[in-house]
């Protein structure tokens, strides 16, 4: 039996993924026994909140051309500032009115985009942001123009850095508002992608960092921008679900670039056939998921052993109150006064059981998508539960099943199990699933206590042992020293690992890790060059740069090659050899996938290193050859087998010997 050691999301344990058989209840007993939790976070608002909105929201009302009184009531009722105090409320006294200004102008911009085409609010757009810069002077006539370079200046006065850091997050939200491509959303994963540019996430993370004063490194945003995308998807599809109605008004009324309709509840009412209030629903469900999933990457972030400093503490923390603060205000109805609220309720969405059980079974399928061979004669643990059922037609069952839906398993084991080990059947055998807080003494158990690599056949070990024993002995004979890792390996062993037959299985092991990973890597990269040709020029030039005068490369170069180590690190995330969260060579609670902490594998390093030779050496692919697809051949779908996936073996690669240059 093989350990596989995760740290499982904290999802509620009312919900699971197991099958629901349809049962002839009526739609109002379905609903009450299915109900979405409320959030886990409790809102905080900014102390100054009530002097700061009534001295921004009298400054706006002054300076801002509203065409009539009742667009001044809406402005008001709206609490642009409200929610700004709400997002930030531990920003620094004295800086809270300018992020108020700042997403208040904003807010009041994107109102008149709607009224524009994507070309005439682009330009609108591109205007604004050559003022904000101070490239260019305002007309004082044109109270955007004047507002935002006042604003602007003012801002870079109190804290040039942080103020500086605002800027192309900004851009990059006003420029997502005229971008053509939220006319043609037709999936969720595409849809969060452009939401995170045009909820303004980065502008959002940007000014609560200049709102508090917190100063973070490069290092230290690199470490929480796993937390910033899940927060953006959390205030993303918040928002689409409490402000579809005025958005679909918007749509019919405004202008048909301007206003036109994009909004996760139309994304997945489309895609998975079903009505707006199911689509609501599922929408309502899994933001409370992503909840779960911050507090998560919290945790991990805190306990990292690099250490936490107080600036990225506050900074997380600020993300939780971000989250909090916009569910309040959408929920509420404050965002469109002019609107009912649309409090969610659990009113019966149809008279019809069966469209219930549409809306639950959609709840399962969108889970499953956003979450990521038990041998007959292994003994499991007594009492230890099993994802399908532990009894033995179950258990046959779910073999099969793991090997093309193994990550819809595993959600299913941790929203059942939450807090608890569990057996996931596969034809390998039954995979023990222990949650994280059994990390620590995992990772300092031996060797024979834990098995993080692989269980072999009793003929693998043997052949293993026919390979390795008698060079062993004969080392032993003459006393012979070999730079190789048998050798290091019987050098470093202790007590009983010091056996021949024990050093000759860890060699089996660590064959197969080693073996697995530097032929599976190289295979996808040569695919991803084939596919993007563009590349392979640039790759060329930088591998040329670091060439010795004999054609060689240095080991220190490696480390130099900023091109193709992104193009590796890239190719990685895209088709992972495990699933996994973390990049390359990284050795975690999180990534698992050259093992962790004593068990991490010492020579990952160099795994990285070996597989970047056989892409630039002189006598490797791409100085030697020009490479390319077979003809009609496009880059083939890598293979899931289980948790890994696999380079496809069925694509013909064509080698053209370059000339010498």
């Amino acid at each position: 039996m093989s350990v596989s050691v995760q740290n499982p999301p904290n999802l509620p344990s009312h919900q699971s993924t197991t099958q629901i058989e349809p049962k002839p209840i009526s739609a109002e007993t379905a609903l009450q026994q299915w109900k979405i939790p409320p959030g886990i976070w409790s809102p905080l608002c900014q102390s100054r909140a009530d002097e700061v909105i009534e001295e921004v929201d009298g400054y706006f009302l002054k300076h801002w051309n509203f065409p009539n009184e009742k667009a001044r009531r809406v402005f008001v009722n709206a609490g642009f500032s409200r929610v700004t105090s709400l997002y930030f409320p531990k920003a620094l006294d004295d800086r809270i009115h300018f992020a108020c200004r700042l997403l208040t102008v904003l807010f009041l911009i994107d109102d008149l985009l709607e009224d524009m085409s994507f070309e005439d609010g682009a330009a609108y757009n591109e205007n604004l942001i050559s003022i904000s810069r101070g490239d260019v002077l305002p007309d004082r006539s044109i109270p955007a123009e004047y507002i935002m370079y006042d604003l602007w200046e003012a801002m870079r006065v109190h804290d040039k850095y942080l103020a500086d850091e605002i800027l192309e997050p900004t851009f990059t939200f006003m420029r997502a508002q005229t971008d053509r491509a939220r006319l043609n959303m037709k999936e969720l994963g595409q849809y969060l992608d452009y939401r995170e540019r045009d909820v303004g996430k980065a502008l959002l993370s940007a000014l609560m960092r200049f709102s508090m004063g917190l100063h973070l490194t490069k290092e230290e945003l690199a470490s929480v921008v796993s937390l910033e995308r899940n927060c953006a998807k959390h205030i993303s599809i918040v928002n689409d679900i409490y402000s579809w109605e005025k958005e679909l008004i918007a749509s019919k009324t405004g202008h048909s670039e301007g206003s036109a309709l994009c909004s996760a509840v139309q994304v997945i009412a489309d895609e998975c056939k079903t009505s707006i209030e199911a689509s609501k629903r599922v929408l309502r469900a899994i933001t409370r998921e992503w909840e779960f999933q911050h507090e998560e990457l919290a945790a991990e972030r805190l306990a990292s052993p690099d250490g936490c400093s107080q600036a990225v503490k506050d900074y997380i923390k600020g993300l939780e109150y971000q989250m909090s603060g916009n569910e309040l205000w959408t929920s509420d109805g404050l965002v469109f006064p002019e609107l009912q609220p649309l409090y969610y309720n659990y009113q019966p969405f149809a008279r019809n059981a069966n469209n219930v059980w549409a809306g639950l079974m959609l709840l399962i399928i969108v889970l499953a998508i956003c979450i990521q061979p038990v041998s007959k004669k292994q003994k499991l643990v007594s009492g230890m539960p099993v994802v399908g059922g532990s009894d033995h037609a179950s258990i046959k069952k779910q073999r099969g099943r793991f090997v093309y839906d193994s990550k819809a398993m595993l959600a299913e084991g941790y929203a059942k199990h939450k807090g608890n080990s569990f057996y996931i059947p596969t034809n390998a055998g039954g995979r023990l699933m222990i949650p994280g807080k059994y990390l620590e003494d995992l990772k300092t158990a031996s060797i024979d206590k834990v098995d993080f690599v692989a269980t072999f056949t009793k003929k693998q070990y043997e052949a293993a042992e026919k390979a390795a024993i008698p060079l062993l002995k004969e080392r032993a004979n003459t006393g012979d020293k070999a730079l190789d890792l048998l050798y290091w390996m019987s050098e470093q062993a202790k007590g009983t690992e010091k056996g021949i037959k024990f050093i000759a299985g860890i060699l089996l092991k660590v064959s197969f890790a080693a073996i697995h990973t530097n032929a599976a890597a190289p295979s996808q990269i040569i695919y991803d060059l084939c596919a993007m040709p563009k590349f392979v020029e640039p790759l060329r030039r930088e591998i040329n740069d670091l060439l010795n005068v004999d054609g060689t490369i240095p080991k220190s170069a490696f480390i130099k090659l900023a091109r193709l180590d992104s193009i590796v690190k890239e190719n990685q995330r895209i088709n992972p050899l495990l699933l996994s969260k973390a990049q390359y060579v990284a050795s975690n609670s999180t990534n698992m996938s050259f093992g962790f902490s004593h068990h991490a594998c010492p020579a990952r390093f160099f795994a990285a290193n070996e597989i970047k030779a056989l892409i630039v050496l002189p006598a490797g692919q791409l100085p030697k050859y020009d490479i390319k697809f077979a003809p009609g051949q496009t880059r083939p779908k890598s293979f899931q087998f289980e948790t890994q996936y696999l380079p496809n073996h069925e694509a013909k690669i064509l080698f053209k010997r370059r000339k010498a240059s």
